[in-house]
């Protein structure tokens, strides 16, 4: 069970701030300054950052590839996510420099990390939907 312990005093050290995964203990600061989650939040959180990274998990794909496994986002959304998680050090984007051209996307090996995160939401999702078509009330 994951322990969310507030902590009001805005000079809490870093080292009071621990992974919540594994069911540690974490440190929720009050002015959201250096708040583990908002900080996970802030590098997948987005429409579709989730199913991308989820998705390059398991390989690497060419832009094409996620853009047909993933045709309901436009090209310019998924263009602008991928350059995002780009920019946060989890997806490389792999320029052959060939003609044709060829891009192919990959998690960096920080972006590995999340493997654990994205594991545990798709179970949790899946319990959800499990939970929500047994009782149509919820």
């Amino acid at each position: 069970m994951i322990g969310i312990i507030t902590h009001t005093d805005k000079m809490a050290s870093t080292d009071k701030i621990v992974s919540a995964i594994f069911g540690r203990s974490i440190v929720v600061m009050e002015n959201q300054k250096g708040c583990p989650i908002k900080a996970t939040v802030g590098v997948i959180g987005g429409k579709w950052k989730t199913g991308i990274l989820y998705r390059l998990q398991k390989r690497t794909y060419r832009f094409s590839e996620l853009k047909r496994e993933m045709s309901w986002i436009s090209e310019k959304v998924l263009i602008r996510q991928l350059r995002e998680l780009q920019a946060e050090g989890v997806v490389a984007r792999i320029d052959h420099q060939q003609m044709p051209p060829k891009v192919e996307y990959a998690l960096t090996d920080y972006g590995r990390s999340l493997t654990p995160l994205l594991d545990a939401i798709a179970v949790w999702g899946q319990s959800h939907l499990a939970h929500r078509n047994a009782d149509p009330a919820s």
